[in-house]
């Protein structure tokens, strides 16, 4: 396992984990003790822009999600996440939990979606 931490005035607030699979990597945790303040977001693009220098950029991330934790699954489908389905075509849901994943080109294509509206809404 490996791992991102984010400080604050010298106070962890922000820690990701993630390891790999075979050809993939699995985020296996992501905890923010503020929330709102795109801690979480910035750590995400940290482990990405970290993996692109190492991998094919058709390389799979992966993430399970508490079915209750709809925070959590917004954010990773804002990040470029897509929930797996299931052969019916319907969420894939296992032990209470969403399976998402993207690929690191879907998710740096986000990103960078997000880094030009920034800079619009900065420029007005």
């Amino acid at each position: 396992d490996s791992y991102f931490v984010c400080y604050y005035n010298d106070k962890m607030i922000g820690l990701l984990n993630y390891s790999k699979i075979n050809e993939a990597y699995n985020i296996n945790k992501l905890y923010t003790i503020i929330k709102g303040k795109n801690i979480g977001t910035q750590l995400m693009d940290t482990l990405v822009n970290h993996l692109i220098k190492d991998n094919d950029l058709n390389t799979l991330l992966s993430i399970q999600v508490l079915t209750n934790n709809e925070d959590a699954k917004r954010l990773y489908e804002r990040l470029g996440f897509r929930l797996i389905k299931d052969e019916n075509g319907r969420d894939y849901i296992k032990n209470n939990s969403y399976y998402l994943m993207t690929t690191l080109q879907e998710y740096q294509d986000k990103m960078n979606e997000r880094i030009k509206q920034d800079e619009v809404i900065k420029s007005k």
